[in-house]
């Protein structure tokens, strides 16, 4: 399960997903039991909607290949990089 919570909570996490350092949780939150707890399952979920996205959009011949590239993305950093564009022009 993954859990929401406040706008504020929210945008934190996307920001630390996107950034690649990790849930956006504070030193010392529990993180869950499984391997990659809360950020392997956000992470993975930002994942899966970019790739539906990607392929969708006709940009990947696959599910698997727009995962590859939504992967790549955010590995790249241009993720947050486009993150950072759209919260400055829409100051």
């Amino acid at each position: 399960e993954i859990a929401g919570g406040s706008r504020e909570e929210s945008a934190r996490i996307l920001q630390a997903v996107l950034s690649g350092s990790g849930t956006g949780t504070e030193a010392g939150e529990e993180e869950g039991g499984e391997e990659g707890g809360e950020e392997g399952a956000r992470r993975a979920v930002v994942l899966l909607n970019a790739a539906a996205a990607i392929f969708a959009a006709d940009e990947a011949g696959s599910l698997e290949e727009g995962f590859e590239v939504a992967r790549e993305v955010l590995e790249e950093g241009r993720a947050a990089a486009k993150l950072k564009e759209f919260v400055e022009f829409s100051r």
